[in-house]
């Protein structure tokens, strides 16, 4: 493992943080049990096509703004 890359209990502690703030308690209760996921693939993976029509279908529900989605994508690239 590359030395410079944060421990778990670090990315744990940064993604407790995050889901109990921006995330619906019961939801971040879930993911906490589940270790929010680290070190875990993305549980859904998708073909191109299925990922473009996801994608589309997610926007066009409006429940996140643009910078939202970016600023979660970026907090999950981190904790990677």
């Amino acid at each position: 493992l590359d030395k410079d890359e944060e421990s778990f209990e670090e990315r744990y502690q940064r993604a407790k943080e995050f889901a109990y703030t921006h995330l619906d308690r019961e939801f971040a209760e879930e993911l906490e049990k589940e270790n929010f996921l680290i070190g875990k693939p993305i549980p859904c993976q998708y073909a191109d096509e299925e990922f473009e029509k996801e994608s589309k279908l997610s926007e066009a529900s409006g429940i996140a703004t643009d910078e939202e989605v970016k600023a979660a994508f970026n907090l999950w690239l981190n904790l990677k």
